[in-house]
């Protein structure tokens, strides 16, 4: 399946503090965690951007690259410049630590989105709020919560999150349950967070060679 009508969005600026370097820019068979999932996206979407914390960051031949408009305010800024940035309505929203997330599932969220504001994804009881479909419609509700917060003194990522669930809650939202999914792993949702989960993952995605 390919989308004339969805961009992809590709988050790549976050702290990565548990892994001690910038994630996005670690390599896994040659190629970079933002390489990756930018190459991914580009097979199913006709535009996909990346969004970080430095405009035109990577090297990446023919990718349109943007920085946060809301600068550190964590991963709800980038949702929030990917929407700004995009032209289409419908988006898909990735970060770049999920590497093994397949095309299956892209596929079978943007096929499920329906009239909904927002489709991601549940495995396991948790919800994966950085891998989903997001419409236009939240660049709104994104700017209210971050203004709402002016105030509070350099939250944290946990507050973020929270930004993220209230969001998410104030939306029509289509949370897929996924594990009954025949084509689903529990690898598509493994995040690469640590120098554990690096090492983890490389050898994962090297036996599929």
């Amino acid at each position: 399946m390919f989308y004339n009508n969805i961009t992809g969005i590709v988050l790549a600026g976050g702290k990565s503090s548990r892994m001690g370097v910038d994630k996005s820019l670690l390599t896994i068979n040659n190629k970079t965690l933002v390489e990756i999932t930018f190459d991914s996206l580009s097979k199913i979407f006709h535009r996909v951007i990346i969004i970080s914390d430095k405009e035109n960051k990577f090297d990446l031949n023919g990718a349109e690259q943007f920085e946060d408009i809301f600068t550190n305010l964590g991963p709800l800024g980038g949702i929030h410049s990917g929407l700004k940035h995009s032209n289409d309505n419908l988006n898909f929203v990735i970060s770049c630590d999920l590497p093994m997330v397949s095309n299956e599932l892209i596929t079978y969220l943007c096929e499920h989105h329906g009239n909904h504001d927002v489709t991601i994804p549940q495995f396991s009881g948790q919800i994966h709020f950085l891998c989903g479909v997001y419409s236009r419609i939240c660049i709104q509700l994104i700017e209210a919560i971050f203004h709402s917060g002016r105030n509070d003194a350099e939250p944290g990522l946990k507050n973020f999150n929270f930004s993220i669930k209230k969001l998410v809650a104030s939306l029509q939202a289509n949370i897929v349950i996924s594990d009954k999914l025949h084509f689903i792993s529990p690898l598509h949702f493994f995040n690469v967070n640590t120098p554990e989960d690096l090492r983890f993952i490389r050898s994962k995605m090297k036996s599929e060679l």
